[in-house]
């Protein structure tokens, strides 16, 4: 009656589920993509540590998922390697807690992926135990130190090292997204209220006691991946530059951008054509949304711009620029990206990795401050900003740094 009456009126037919699928999008939308699957990631990992454990933690899967991934471990159980032994991954389980992440529905306990309001401080606290790497007590030239586990290895001298406060920081952020996302307070009850206090003294002492461990052990406490210093990026772009290889020149376009631009890299391999002009004698790109400005209003009004350097063709983001249009002019037609292709971010690191650890550079990068152990995707990013704040005898404020790296003003 009620369609019949809207069609008459010649009003608007609503799609109930279109309408529903769209709200959850826009929902959804508050978290940038990798930043959720981070965040899933942990989840399924805790997920996985309490079914594991459901006799010593029980009541806290909900029954309608606990049925679910009892049956995805026994599908899992039957996925074997050539060896015949089941495989360590668990797609099927992981694939059953990811599916029970779409059908949240918060105003229904049961759809929950955790019964979040009796998750106690202990149970959370086992689980964190687990966040630690299995190592070996040895001596060298008289020092303590460590060595990779190996089976077989003398169990008296086996050791497990705490890992660092992010490690911790990313479940406790990931469980406080679950919460969100289920709508349930973290002051709900007395149980949850003491889950999140004393976590966070937990986290504080677990990462006091690594780096004692680190320090015991002569491990670095630093963590994450070194910043290339500017000789050692000069010797990459020149390595890209001169190289015959038809990949190495869009890679060293993305490598100049990525220095000049002190960008995080999503935004350098989503960069559309049409957000890239020219102004005077400088490349200007129109920014959009960042990891810190997800509605993209903080560079509306000044785009980035970056200057050639004649000086050092190797280092010219102008060159870089002009040689990857030359071998793909279909670029200048416009109405597409930059980089073509999907997963440029771990394409193009790919390529700086085997470089940066092939025997032939290897060497040459150690000589110019570099370890390759220590070599990663934000290696670049914090190279630029190193070098603009200290490679010079005046530099920049750390306002300026901080507009254009995107990060919040300390």
């Amino acid at each position: 009656m009620e369609r019949e009456r809207i069609e008459a009126e010649g009003g608007v037919l609503w799609d109930e589920d279109a309408i529903a699928a769209d709200i959850n999008h826009v929902v959804n939308s508050r978290i940038a993509k990798i930043t959720r699957k981070s965040y899933d990631d942990y989840t399924v990992r805790l997920i996985i540590f309490l079914f594991d454990h459901r006799e010593k933690f029980p009541a806290l899967i909900p029954p309608g998922l606990l049925t679910k991934l009892e049956a995805a471990a026994l599908s899992d159980l039957q996925n074997l390697t050539r060896a015949g032994r089941p495989k360590a991954i668990r797609k099927f389980i992981r694939k059953a807690i990811r599916d029970s992440f779409q059908t949240i529905d918060p105003a229904d306990p049961s759809t929950h992926p955790i019964t979040l309001e009796r998750l106690e401080f202990k149970t959370l606290a086992h689980f964190l135990s687990t966040f630690s790497k299995k190592v070996t007590k040895t001596t060298v030239n008289g020092h303590n130190t460590v060595l990779p586990y190996q089976p077989g290895d003398d169990p008296s001298q086996v050791v497990h090292l705490r890992l660092g406060g992010s490690s911790y920081n990313s479940v406790t952020s990931s469980l406080a997204n679950l919460f969100k996302e289920c709508k349930v307070a973290r002051d709900v009850n007395e149980t949850v209220k003491d889950l999140w206090a004393t976590v966070a003294i937990y986290k504080k002492g677990a990462a006091r006691d690594a780096a004692k461990q680190k320090k015991q052990y002569g491990l670095r406490t630093s963590e994450g991946k070194d910043p290339i210093p500017f000789s050692a990026y000069e010797h990459l772009c020149h390595i890209l530059h001169k190289s015959r290889d038809p990949q190495h020149i869009a890679a060293h376009l993305f490598l100049t951008l990525d220095w000049n631009m002190l960008s995080r890299v999503d935004f350098i391999v989503t960069t559309n054509v049409e957000f890239i002009g020219m102004s005077s004698d400088a490349i200007r790109f129109d920014v959009g949304l960042t990891k810190t400005d997800q509605e993209g209003r903080n560079n509306i009004d000044h785009p980035f711009h970056v200057y050639s350097c004649p000086e050092n063709p190797v280092v010219c983001p102008v060159l870089a620029m002009a040689k990857h249009l030359i071998k793909n002019p279909d670029i200048l037609g416009g109405n597409c990206k930059l980089f073509e292709g999907s997963n440029q971010y771990e394409h193009f690191f790919s390529i700086f990795r085997k470089i940066v650890n092939s025997q032939e550079h290897r060497q040459s990068f150690i000589d110019r401050g570099l370890n390759p152990k220590y070599f990663g995707t934000h290696s670049i990013r914090k190279g630029a900003v190193t070098h603009i704040a200290s490679g010079v005898t005046s530099s920049p404020p750390i306002a300026s740094i901080c507009i254009r790296a995107n990060w919040k003003m300390p």
